[in-house]
């Protein structure tokens, strides 16, 4: 979608006008891109987040992610996906270096794969002119189904940002509202006279973990954002939160289900 994003950065005044439309200001957009398991490595890390500029006719990306710990085309028990995720990391890191991205990070890593970087990075620091940057962000699934606790924990050591994605559950129409419907989240949104959307976000809120909720309805993304600016308009007075009896309810629904994508066998 990079195209669409760039055209709407990009409205010259009479379309604007034209559309009755309000031009996309880029200090208003937050733009992520990820490394995909096909471009793993050093180079090609480096060079798919210039490709990505291009395409987007930006300078720079507000965060660049490795989506994936693996390698494609590589099984998941193979010891090279360990090497070529960290050159890919190399790649990030000379990216941020040259101000071409404002942060880095990973998505889909685990506890056992953060660690691992981590290490890395700091067993390179005489290797390299510049020492290497932990991780500013792991972006995962996170919700009451999977509530990722020793991975959060991780990152809090580290001062690494854990970024919620499917907070909401998947688009995996076997499972699509399998969160939403559960009778936990249910019962609590009507005792608030919510809906269970909210009650997930602010559950992930609650937790001190933002949240990307997904939605292609424009309802629901302005119901979405909703959410959030009346968790942060309400946060010092408390006027409308979880309780933590909610919170507890909630966290026990954890059984470490992934309704998406499961990184762990991923050496």
């Amino acid at each position: 979608n990079q195209a669409e994003i760039a055209k709407a950065l990009h409205l010259d005044d009479s379309i604007v006008e034209e559309r009755h439309a309000d031009p996309a200001c880029r200090d208003e957009v937050f733009i992520t891109s990820k490394i995909p398991p096909g471009r793993q490595g050093n180079d090609e890390a480096y060079n798919c987040i210039l490709e990505e500029l291009t395409l987007l006719q930006i300078d720079t990306l507000d965060l660049a992610l490795i989506h994936w710990p693996g390698v494609q085309k590589l099984k998941s028990d193979n010891v090279l996906n360990a090497h070529k995720r960290f050159e890919s990391w190399k790649g990030l890191n000379r990216l941020y270096r040259e101000k071409k991205v404002r942060a880095i990070g990973v998505s889909n890593y685990t506890p056992a794969h953060l660690r691992e970087l981590i290490a890395r990075c700091r067993e390179d620091e005489g290797e390299y002119e510049h020492p290497l940057e932990i991780p500013h962000v792991n972006q995962v699934e996170c919700h009451p189904r999977i509530t990722q606790t020793e991975l959060r924990d991780v990152c809090t050591e580290h001062g690494i940002v854990l970024q919620a994605y499917s907070s909401l559950g998947s688009s995996d129409p076997a499972c699509k509202h399998e969160l939403l419907n559960h009778p936990t989240v249910r019962s609590i949104a009507a005792d608030h006279d919510s809906d269970s959307a909210t009650v997930l976000i602010w559950w992930a809120l609650q937790h001190g973990i933002p949240v990307i909720p997904k939605s292609v309805n424009p309802e629901h993304i302005r119901s979405n954002a909703q959410a959030v600016r009346l968790f942060q308009d309400d946060f010092t007075t408390k006027a409308f939160c979880l309780s933590e009896q909610d919170m507890n309810n909630l966290d026990s629904l954890n059984d470490n289900t992934h309704l998406c994508w499961d990184p762990s066998d991923i050496l």
